[in-house]
């Protein structure tokens, strides 16, 4: 026995049958039958043919064709996994499983409000957080202040406090009107 000979393209894709890709996805989907055999020739060009011999079959183009389909589908489906959970958590469960196949046509922002009201109080507007202010008297030779002592034991229960803004200078007029 000699060494196996290389199968090298021809030029011309052979048909669609079973066994022709991995799993046999879509070997009887009209699209797949049509268009697999003008994806193998585009393939078999873009590796070079027909300057350069080409060491692939029809078949090995097709399974990889059916495994970009599948890795673009998976691709595809995890994205609107993400984008429409965010629509469905807090909504009842759904026993008639309506969900599976539909796209999610009605945007629901009351999750993503829920999700951000607590960032409002970062930029003062809004938030599960209180803001306070006040002020303290400065004394002549005293540089340390310990504002938890003074803020945080009278006004919240002994609970640390975040100063978000310290104002050192008089407010300006016009911000007072």
């Amino acid at each position: 026995m000699g060494t196996p000979q290389a199968l090298i393209w021809t030029g011309q894709a052979g048909a669609i049958t079973t066994g022709s890709t991995s799993f046999d996805l879509f070997n009887t989907q009209a699209d797949f039958i049509d268009d697999a055999p003008k994806f193998a020739n585009y393939a078999a060009k873009k590796f070079g043919y027909p300057t350069i011999e080409v060491e692939l079959t029809s078949g090995s183009i097709y399974d990889a064709l059916e495994l970009s389909v599948m890795e673009y589908s998976r691709q595809v489906n995890e994205f609107n996994i993400r984008e429409n959970l965010i629509n469905l958590q807090g909504t009842s469960v759904d026993t008639n499983n309506t969900h599976n196949s539909n796209a999610m046509n009605a945007t629901n922002l009351s999750q993503i409000i829920k999700l951000a009201k607590p960032y409002g109080a970062e930029v003062g507007s809004g938030g599960h957080i209180p803001l306070h202010s006040g002020s303290i008297m400065l004394e002549t030779g005293v540089q340390d202040y310990d504002l938890n002592a003074l803020y945080a034991a009278v006004s919240e229960s002994g609970k640390t406090i975040e100063i978000k803004r310290i104002y050192h200078y008089q407010i300006p007029a016009m911000s007072r009107y």
